[in-house]
């Protein structure tokens, strides 16, 4: 009788704990988003409403890594936390600093981070890219054949956007990394997303690269 009771007790603890799973999972995911976004200085009621959206969407996640957390937003909150994050280091790009809010917020969620180490090459004259580089922190040399060293670029600078235009697609010079460097890019058929979206802000990447080498 002990033991059939016992049993009974345990199927049922059983089932109220796989009944409360989900709200369990929900609350886990809850704490890594929370301390995810406290980490980055996400403003409270920016927070408040990805929790709300969370909450309504009533579906759990199997971890939270910036990628996966960020396309789990739907475009309108993407798109608002993007720019939270963005747009300061954007905005310190000297060739963005002119720009309208709604041409930059489009340059935000199109940009992917990207890091490169001291002694880094980040590319090679005559090699085929894809990418332009806007500087967020670091520094980088350029060189050309049968010049050397041409120049450094720093924090707030730039350079591939000749890429973005050129349907050859071939490096102009090549860069090293002097220092460590954190970067955004930007691909080429992001940029063409940009350039039929906003052809009249996307003339500043004509007028540069008619005076860049790189």
């Amino acid at each position: 009788g002990i033991l059939m009771y016992f049993t009974i007790f345990s199927n049922l603890i059983t089932v109220l704990v796989n009944l409360n799973l989900p709200q369990i999972e929900y609350n886990k995911m809850k704490d890594r988003r929370t301390t995810y976004m406290k980490q980055l200085k996400v403003p409270l009621d920016l927070r408040l409403k990805i929790h709300d959206y969370f909450h309504e969407l009533s579906t759990v996640t199997q971890g939270v890594d910036s990628q996966t957390f960020m396309l789990e937003l739907p475009r309108h909150l993407r798109q608002e936390l993007t720019a939270f994050l963005n747009e300061e280091s954007l905005m310190s790009i000297k060739m963005l600093q002119n720009c309208e809010l709604p041409f930059l917020t489009a340059v935000m969620m199109r940009v992917k981070i990207a890091v490169c180490l001291q002694g880094d090459v980040l590319c090679l004259e005559g090699d085929l890219g894809d990418e332009m580089y806007f500087i967020i922190s670091g520094e980088l040399d350029v060189f050309k054949q049968g010049h050397g060293k041409i120049g450094t670029l720093k924090d707030g600078d730039f350079f591939g956007e000749g890429l973005m235009l050129n349907r050859d697609g071939r490096r102009n010079a090549s860069v090293k990394a002097t220092k460590a460097c954190q970067l955004y890019t930007l691909s080429k058929t992001m940029f063409a997303e940009l350039s039929n979206a906003y052809p009249e802000d996307c003339n500043i990447f004509f007028q540069i690269s008619q005076i860049r080498a790189v």
